[in-house]
């Protein structure tokens, strides 16, 4: 920035001819330019000012120079820009320099200039010039919120979040009539208000004299107990340390900033009543207008999501990610000095945006100014997974090929095991630093563990976890009893976990060789997998349709959830463990959608924040501290021994696997549970845990019982193969997070659940219609 005309670098200080100076100071890993003379640098970082935006942006200090040039001082550095904000005096020069060239250039007298890393985007501009014109912009060039004018015409201006979107015009004109203007987002509906009806769509006359004179009269008394409130805030202010300061600033050099003593306290008064105005958008607009909200699309919802991303950061870079997310896999060195690219293997979290690990890699590469690369691994075999679920999976990541490809990021899908391709992959490509995401599960981890034998040593190896909202080894360092015993650590972590994501941003840097052409139908004469499970039409792969069921979620089932999501006859589910297994929709993201409507909802999102997170961390916390999650040795001691005790008790029923498969037992109820998860993909929450226990009961042992409802599970869901089916089944036949209970043939002390109970709390008969109309006998 060129800070004063004529200036001089002397010790680290910028200095010009006049009592005005800048000094570099770092505070917290962060460099702020303040006026050395005047302002300490935590006025700079607490004043209130400095609550609405953002104020400084981290720089090291080695990427900063300085250089006199012309008589002018310029401070810049080679990537983005210094600082975020900085007090200009009058009659100074101001030029921010970034790669992209000149952000702002010759700026009036008196004026606060904001500026955000980003070139483009300019946050607050304050002007207290003869004509008091304070203009705020938000995060976008063309996104206004708030222009004021008290010019002798009157004139009020708030500007919604889109170009379009015009709130609140108020002109109090010398006629003594009040002009209202409404426009709705869509731009569909306007009104018009003359006097001090509200009516929709026409212009009503202002009444008669007497009627004006008196509303002319109480608009003035209204006014000044307005002004007589104002003052007395502005005496509160007076005792407020830190509008002492800015009375310390206004007094000093910058005095010549307003022309009234309490500037600052007037205009912070304005900025607080525009946050009621934007709080309250909705109910104003809804008074006047009188017309149905209008819905929004599903396009417009994702923008918002954006919005919302860009809002926490431009981009990853300049965001501040939280280092408890990442571990190293191996002790390598840093990044290679002679690295061509950045690496992300995706495995588990098959997403673009809202993907810490994907954002991890995008981090690394941008501050390495290297190209990006996305590969995944397609392995020809995994556990009991079918064709249903290896079209789900790669019609998804069909999807985030062509987002990379939108995004300048190269995508590789990659025929075999980890371990065969992946280190060749690197050697080939100059690959200087690998990232993946995490999975509890023993395959995943050795596929791991084999690439890090195999990848050359001077290559760091970096593990994300991005599908837990608290990472799994944070969340706790051993295993844990039951939901009761994490949930308290879980909810005390989320503050610092559950935050808005940055955007994955369209990478500046080229990849120098780009990805050869997917042919995705011929990925399928690779699988060695059973293709008679066929898909499902009620789910279709991708995040944007995921998205789409969240939403639908949200606007339809939500509110119902507390109340009904244990009854299988009614609408009440997410149904997004499709989505959220295969990494396609992020946990956090639902549970940042869905946490928009407690205020409405409280119970329902005290429930699903209940499921999507503690319990499901409950399940990858034990799949990850207990290599026997998927066989009686994982159970507790109480439960081996009572399930030990009573593994030769008669069975009233024997079925084989083949029976169970088909569906043919003496249960309507289990048989219609069974075909519910063949047909669709997916078994009712509620009955999964009758249907695993009533597998115990109907073979020869405990052990059978859990490797049949495995299998059965993994074979059919859409979201097996998943730490919440192997918690679930061991759960329900183990005790897995439980307690005993009474003791009872079969099952020991494992909790029983019977048909009558089942009848007791839903339509039993509505469900079998529903999915077994023919009662096998």
């Amino acid at each position: 920035m060129v800070i004063s005309r004529e200036a001089v670098v002397s010790d680290g200080v910028v200095k010009g001819p006049s009592e005005v100076s800048v000094t570099s100071r770092v505070v917290e890993e962060e460099v702020v330019l303040v006026p050395g003379d005047v302002l300490p640098s935590s006025v700079v970082m607490a004043g209130p000012w400095w609550g609405l935006v953002p104020s400084v942006v981290p720089t090291p200090v080695e990427e900063r120079r300085a250089e006199v040039r012309g008589g002018s001082v310029l401070i810049s550095t080679p990537k983005e820009l210094t600082a975020r904000a900085m007090l200009v005096p009058t009659d100074v020069k101001v030029v921010v320099l970034s790669q992209s060239g000149v952000m702002a250039t010759e700026v009036g007298a008196g004026v606060l200039v904001v500026v955000s890393p980003s070139p483009a985007e300019v946050l607050l501009v304050v002007s207290p010039s003869p004509a008091e014109v304070l203009l705020v912009v938000g995060s976008s060039p063309v996104e206004v919120l708030l222009v004021v004018s008290p010019n002798p015409a009157g004139a009020l201006l708030v500007v919604g979040s889109s170009p379009a979107e015009v709130l609140l015009v108020v002109s109090p004109n010398p006629a003594g009539a009040l002009l209202l203007l409404v426009v709705s987002p869509s731009c569909a509906g306007v009104v018009l208000e003359l006097g001090s009806c509200p009516v929709g769509g026409r212009v009503v006359p202002g009444g008669d004299r007497d009627r004006d004179r008196d509303r002319d009269r109480d608009r003035d008394r209204d006014r000044d107990r307005d002004r007589d409130r104002d003052r007395d805030k502005d005496q509160d202010w007076d005792k407020d340390p830190r509008y002492r300061a800015q009375e310390r600033i206004a007094q000093g050099p910058y005095r010549r900033y307003s022309r009234r003593p309490h500037g600052t306290a007037e205009l912070l008064l304005l900025l607080r009543a525009v946050r009621r105005m934007r709080r309250g958008r909705g109910k104003r607009k809804a008074e006047v207008t009188e017309a149905p909200p209008v819905s929004r699309s599903r396009t417009e919802e994702e923008e918002a999501i954006q919005q919302a991303r860009r809002r926490a950061a431009p981009s990853v870079r300049e965001f501040k990610y939280n280092k408890k997310r990442v571990r190293l896999v191996s002790q390598g060195p840093d990044l290679k000095g002679d690295a061509r690219c950045i690496l992300y293997w995706m495995c588990r979290d098959q997403r673009v945006q809202d993907n810490w690990a994907f954002l991890y890699a995008q981090r690394l590469a941008l501050k390495q100014e290297l190209p990006l690369h996305v590969c995944f691994c397609l392995v020809p075999k995994f556990l009991e997974a079918t064709i249903r679920h290896y079209r789900f999976m790669l019609r998804g990541l069909q999807e985030v090929a062509e987002e990379c490809a939108e995004l300048n990021i190269s995508f590789h899908l990659l025929l075999g095991y980890a371990k065969d391709v992946l280190p060749t992959f690197v050697v080939e490509h100059g690959v200087g630093g690998l990232v993946t995401d995490f999975s509890p599960l023993r395959l995943p981890r050795q596929w791991v563990e084999d690439v890090r034998e195999r990848l050359p040593e001077d290559v760091p190896f970096a593990q994300v976890d991005a599908h837990n909202i608290v990472p799994c080894w944070v969340a706790s360092p051993k295993q844990e009893y039951s939901a009761r015993t994490i949930r308290g650590k879980i909810h005390a972590q989320l503050p610092e976990f559950l935050t808005e994501f940055p955007p994955v941003v369209r990478h500046p840097h080229p990849p120098s060789c780009p990805a050869e052409p997917i042919a995705w139908e011929a990925c399928y004469s690779s699988l060695q997998v059973d293709h008679t499970v066929k898909e499902v039409e009620w789910a279709t792969p991708g995040t944007a349709a995921g998205m789409a069921v969240l939403k639908s979620f949200i606007a339809e089932r939500l509110k119902s959830f507390s109340t009904h999501r244990n009854d299988p006859n009614k609408a009440a589910l997410s149904n997004l463990s499709p989505w959220l297994h295969f990494g396609q929709v992020s946990t956090q993201r639902a549970i940042l959608e869905v946490q928009k409507h407690r205020r409405n909802y409280k119970d329902s999102v005290d429930a699903f924040v209940e499921e999507a997170v503690v319990r499901r961390e409950l399940a990858e916390n034990f799949c990850y501290y207990n290599e026997n999650y998927d066989s009686v040795q994982g159970a507790y001691d109480w439960a081996q021994t009572t399930l030990k005790l009573h593994a030769k008790d008669k069975r009233p029923y024997l079925y084989s696997l083949q029976e169970l498969e088909q569906g043919t037992t003496h249960d309507p109820l289990w048989n219609a549970a069974q075909l519910q998860m063949v047909q669709e993909g997916k078994m009712h929450g509620f009955l999964r845990m009758y249907w695993a226990k009533k597998i115990l009961e109907w073979t020869q042992s405990p052990e059978e019982a859990l490797q049949f409802a495995i299998y059965l599970n993994d074979r059919y869901e859409l979201d097996g193969r998943d730490p919440n089916g192997y918690v679930g089944c061991l759960w329900s036949i183990c005790g897995i997070h439980d307690q005993g209970w009474v003791e009872r043939p079969i099952f020991g002390k494992i909790r029983y659940m019977n048909y009558a109970g089942c009848k007791r709390k839903f339509d039993v008969d509505q469900f079998e219609r529903r999915y077994a109309p023919t009662h096998s006998q």
